[in-house]
């Protein structure tokens, strides 16, 4: 019975957030927070470095490579947030998020 209520009230948010939005929208004030553009980036471990002194603060940094040849280094600190419990190593496929508005 529980899961029919989550059902339903998943339900009506998709209802309710398909409804069409007013023409004139309420001016942005100075107090509004910005929300962080988060982009994901997939691919392959290629490598784990240990931090130098440069990158103090950080645990590891993972090296990854897409199919296309991007790269990307995933800087490692406490506060990372990982959903399985699988450790990193070279060779694991990788999906991580970041704020694509940060420097």
């Amino acid at each position: 019975m529980k899961f029919l209520r989550v059902l339903s009230a998943v339900t009506a948010v998709v209802i309710f957030g398909a409804a069409p939005v007013s023409a004139q929208l309420p001016a942005e004030s100075e107090e509004s927070a910005e929300l962080p553009n988060f982009i994901s980036f997939s691919g392959t471990i290629k490598e784990i470095q240990k931090p130098t002194t440069a990158d103090a603060g950080y645990k590891e940094i993972l090296l990854a490579e897409n199919d296309e040849g991007g790269e990307m280094a995933f800087k490692i600190t406490d506060d990372t947030y990982f959903v399985t419990d699988k450790k990193a190593e070279a060779g694991a496929e990788i999906i991580g998020f970041y704020d694509g508005k940060a420097p």
